[in-house]
This record gives C-alpha cells, structure tokens and sequence, in this order.
C-alpha cells in the first residue's frame, strides 16, 4: 500500500522534471543552434572584407605599377598561392 501511494505521489514531480529537463534541453541546442550561426556569419563577413581588399589591391596594382597584368599583379597580390594549394594547376591538352 506505501509504495503504491509514494509512487503516485512523484508521478506529479517526474512529470514536471520531465518537461523541465525537456525545455532545458532545446534552450541548449537553441543557444547552440545561435553560436554557430553567428560564427558563421562573423566567418562570412571575414572572407568578404578579404576579397574586398584583394580586389582593392589588385585595382591599385593594375592602375599604378606600368605594364601591369592581372597575371603580374595576382602574383604579386599572393607570391605563395602556388604553393599553398590554392591554385590548381590546368592541362589544355585533349588526349
């Protein structure tokens, strides 16, 4: 008779633990779900002032060094690209 009596009575508390632990939880993945975007988005803004001042500098290049080739001035823009692995190298020939 005891047993039955103190498990209806927490029946009431689990459930509401239940549910707290539940909002708890997607309070978590929303804080988390917000961190990552926002990383993202600060990632984002990073690349695009990168590519903004790349394409500044390479204006500049071509407007002010004499015989200036885009060729001459993206060497000059990243000397190491080559070796960094971001450029691929192309074969032109068809076998």
């Amino acid at each position: 008779m005891l047993p039955a009596l103190t498990a209806s009575a927490n029946r009431p508390l689990r459930r509401g633990l239940f549910w707290a632990g539940l909002a708890a939880l997607a309070l978590v993945q929303l804080v988390a779900l917000w961190a990552l975007c926002n990383q993202q988005v600060s990632a984002a803004q990073v690349r695009q002032s990168n590519t903004r001042m790349e394409n500044l500098v390479l204006a500049d290049c071509l407007r002010h060094v004499p015989n200036a080739t885009l060729a001459t001035c993206s060497g000059r823009l990243s000397p190491d690209a080559d070796r960094s692995g971001a450029t691929v190298p192309v074969s032109y020939t068809f076998n």
